[in-house]
Order: structure tokens, then sequence, then C-alpha cells
């Protein structure tokens, strides 16, 4: 199978660094014939997705390529894509123009993703953490995008909604922060009066 390696490095900016939740150290990578291509990556505060194809009529695939190994990757000048093959029940590799890495994929069970996609948002502003919003931004820059091209859908104290435009089969979604801020709390400091 080919995978598009602007994809799969865009959505491991989402992926956890944390030893403690180890299953999310990396990008899920799941294949199916009702679902086609689809990469994922979480660390629990935001969420990216890709759908690389919706046509895929090989053997289903459910693995977490490590954090690490797609950390290593650099995209060759007209080689968007690599090889990913699976070599024994363990064991995969990953073919870059000629060059391949073999890599074991995280032995664990990635969550099922999709419980934390809204199914609607309701449009009640919210209060994110900026460098969620920003890690937005590097991965637009990943994809081709400008960072102006990102929207927030916000959802209140729900999962938002990070909109890339029409022409990506994927989305972000960041969680808000607990903390709420009210327009009581704010006051203009006296220096700047």
């Amino acid at each position: 199978m080919f995978i598009n390696l602007s994809y799969i490095k865009a959505v491991n900016v989402a992926a956890s660094k944390e030893d403690t939740r180890y299953y999310l150290n990396g990008v899920c990578l799941q294949a199916t014939r009702a679902n086609g291509v689809i990469m994922v990556a979480t660390d629990g505060h935001r969420l990216m997705a890709i759908r690389q194809t919706e046509n895929y009529d090989g053997d289903e695939i459910n693995i977490i390529i490590p954090r690490a190994i797609i950390d290593a990757i650099k995209i060759p000048k007209f080689i968007p894509e690599g090889e990913l093959t699976k070599i024994a029940d363990d064991k995969w590799s990953l073919d870059i123009g000629g060059v391949a890495t073999t890599f074991a994929p995280v032995d664990g069970t990635f969550p099922d993703w999709r419980r934390v996609v809204p199914e609607t948002c309701d449009g009640t502003p919210a209060t994110f953490n900026a460098a969620y919003y920003g890690d937005f931004g590097k991965i637009a820059k990943i994809l081709g995008k400008s960072a102006e091209s990102l929207s927030i859908i916000h959802n209140g104290a729900g999962p938002s909604l990070v909109d890339f435009g029409n022409d990506l089969d994927g989305f972000g979604v960041i969680m808000p922060l607990r903390r709420r801020v009210s327009h009581d709390d704010y006051a203009k400091p006296s220096w700047a009066k």
C-alpha cells in the first residue's frame, strides 16, 4: 500500500509524546473496504484525521506506526508517497524512494477516536490552548496550506472541529480548556487606561 507522506507527517503532529499513554505515541493507520485508508493521531487534547482514499480493496489493516519512525521521515522532492508493506506478524517496512525502514507497530490498542468527533457544533465560543491551535497551523503548513485557511467550528464545552477547507478529506478536533473565562473576570489594567 502506498501512503501519502505529507498526510502521515501532518497527522503525526497530533500524536502524544507521553510515555504513560504509549498507545497514542504514533499514527493509527486503518484501512478497510468500508472506509478506505484513514490516518489518525491524538494526544487526548487534539486529534487529526485524514482519509487518504475512500477506495481500498486490500486486507484490513489497523496498526499504530511509531511516532519516532514518522519523525525520521524526510520527504524527498518528487516522491510524495512511501510504500508500506507487512513483512511478518509484528514487522512492517516503509520504503521511501528505495530506502526501507523496518519497524514494529506500537503494541497497543488505539482508542475509538470516532467517539470524540462531534456530530454537530453549536457555535458557542470556547477557549483553547494556544499551543494546540498553533500545532494545527503547523499541520496546515505540512499539507501545503496557509494557516489562514484554518477555521474552528466552535462547540462550547464540547470538542470543536478544525476545518482545513473543502479540498482535504480530513479534519482536526480540539478540546476546549476546562477553565471558563467570564467577561466579568476582565478589568482593564490601570496602566493601559
